[in-house]
């Protein structure tokens, strides 16, 4: 799938083959059009009867689903949380390497499974933003915008 995800988004530059086409639940529920120009119905675990391996990825769904720009935005959003979880690192050494550990498990995650997409990564980022939100909340307590009484 990966190799055909990069041909994909660039015969549907710049915005890719768009949602539920390629790589995700949703077009192995509906099996994609995509397959079968793919051959995919060939493969065992990649036919309309069978399609087990047809969500198994994640990078490929970005790169063919999204195209060019979906990937760089995507992309860019994790740099950004990357960032932003060094920044918090250095002010609460336990809540940004709690952020960083999160961040590095959906990216492990990601190599062999739809990781960011999968529903219990909503509970990982939620602890994520509970952990900014008592940090921010540490944070400005400690600069006197919060008081105790």
């Amino acid at each position: 799938m990966f190799k055909d995800s990069l041909p994909l988004a660039l015969q549907h530059f710049p915005l890719g083959t768009g949602f539920g086409t390629f790589g995700s639940t949703m077009a192995a529920q509906n099996y994609s059009p995509l397959y079968e120009q793919l051959g995919y119905t060939a493969y065992d675990g990649m036919n309309p009867m069978n399609t087990a391996y047809l969500s198994d990825c994640f990078w490929p769904e970005i790169f063919a689903q999204f195209g060019l720009i979906g990937t760089v935005l995507f992309v860019g959003v994790l740099v950004f949380l990357m960032l932003y979880s060094i920044k918090t690192l250095r002010k609460n050494l336990l809540a940004g390497f709690s952020m960083l550990a999160i961040l590095v498990n959906m990216l492990i995650n990601s190599t062999a499974e739809s990781s960011f997409f999968n529903p219990t990564s909503f509970l990982l980022f939620a602890v994520f933003g509970l952990i900014e939100a008592e940090t921010q909340l540490f944070t400005y307590g400690q600069k006197g915008g919060l008081t105790d009484g």
